[in-house]
This record gives C-alpha cells, structure tokens and sequence, in this order.
C-alpha cells in the first residue's frame, strides 16, 4: 500500500468474524496468571495484535523521514520498522504524523528549538512543569495524526480543554507540539501559530493548567491557560492515535 493513503475500515461482519477468530485462537488451558497478566497489559496486547495483523499502511518515506530527525538532531538511533512503531490508521484530512522517542523530553526539543530561533517559557524547566501528558513514550517510540496546518485547528476554536475533554476530542501534548514546531520550521523556514495559538489540551502542569504555543512575532512563545479558558484565538490540535 502506498504512503498517506487512506485505509479502508473492515466491514461490521468482518469485525465479527475477526473476533470470534481471535476468541478461537485463546489456548483453552491457558494459566489462570498468565490470564489475569494479559487481562491487566490491555495496551500491549493490543500493540502484539495490531502487529501480528500488520494493521495499516507501512508508510517508509516517513518511517525514514523521522529517522533521519532523531539521528540528526538528537543523535538517537531508533527502530522505526513496522515492528518496532506501530502507526495508527489515518483518517482523511489527517496528513501530518509526528513521532515520539522514549527519553525525548519538552526541555530537550525546546533546547532544540533555541537553537534555531528566539525562545521564551513561562517555566525555566519544561521537564519539572508538566506533570501529565495523555500520550508517552515509555519504552518504545508511538506514532500520532494531526492536520497538516500552519495554524491550530479552525474547527477546536472556542473550546476549552474541559470542553474537549466531555467532547472525547483528544489535542495535542506539549512535546508533540514541539517536535512539529521544530520539524515544520525545518521543513518551510516559517513557525506555526503565525495568527493563533495551540492549545496543547493533552498536556497539564501540577496545578491543571493547559500549556499553549504560538511565534510571538519575534519568538516562540509558551505560556498556560486554565483547563476552563477559551478564545477565538485559542484552537487545539486533534490528535488521532
């Protein structure tokens, strides 16, 4: 299957027949521990599933593409085949795919950025400020779907990260926005958020306030909204994982 092309969802009956070929496929005399071991790793049960049925396209360029970033930038040399980066099924308006390493923190791709251009936090530490991110890289690298846009979704505008939440709509952490800050000004030589700000809705400080970023005119700029606060200006980025 080609890169970037969407994915065509198997069929209700497909999904049945699928399961109950999976239910078959559970050893009867499965140990009772290694049951409740399984029942208790849901999410790499999942990952060895999503593997073993090689779901989605493979996507080389990119796997490539991020790569080269990790290598070249932060001197990290990862396993991003197949088997060692699961890439979750694109849905159509979602081009844009960001890559997180296990031990790539929000300091570390801010020192990055710095580098290239004008910085500024509100947090001297990124790394101590947040205190929970909706999506980490533990022990293996993960892969996420944005919108491939300059500014922040159109659509998120108004709408704050309590809203999204009780929404089920999913936004972007604060590495996330990062790494696709210091990839799209690689990729163009311009910033995103020119006009608005990101939201970055999957990420919290230890008082539950919301990081945000945009290019200030002159510099990057990170600041934090609380979780209820939302403005026409003020648009996360849907996140699909």
């Amino acid at each position: 299957m080609k890169d970037n092309q969407t994915v065509q969802i198997m069929s209700p009956g497909q999904v049945l027949d699928l399961s109950s070929a999976l239910t078959q496929a559970i050893p009867s005399d499965l140990p009772e521990d290694i049951a409740q071991a399984w029942i208790g790793s849901k999410g790499e049960l999942r990952d060895n599933v999503a593997r073993l049925l090689k779901i989605g396209p493979q996507y080389s360029s990119l796997r490539k593409q991020w790569g080269k970033i990790y290598k070249d930038v932060f001197d990290v040399k990862l396993d991003l085949s197949p088997s060692g980066l699961l890439i979750p099924t694109k849905q159509p308006g979602f081009d844009r795919l960001i890559v997180v390493a296990p031990g790539i923190t929000e300091q570390g791709v801010y020192n990055e950025c710095a580098k290239l251009f004008p910085c500024w936090g509100y947090y001297s530490d990124l790394n101590k400020a947040i205190t929970h991110s909706d999506r980490n890289a533990i022990d293996r690298p993960y892969a996420v779907w944005f919108r491939n846009r300059q500014e922040a979704d159109e659509e998120l505008k108004n709408k704050s990260a309590n809203a999204l939440a009780e929404e089920g709509i999913p936004g972007i952490t604060l590495l996330e926005c990062l790494l696709f800050e210091l990839v799209f000004f690689k990729e163009t030589g311009q910033h995103l958020d020119v006009k608005n700000i990101t939201l970055c809705a999957g990420s919290r400080d230890s008082d539950g306030d919301v990081p945000d970023v945009n290019w200030n005119r002159v510099r990057l700029y990170i600041s934090w909204y609380a979780p209820g606060s939302y403005d026409g200006d003020l648009r996360a980025r849907q996140a699909v994982s």
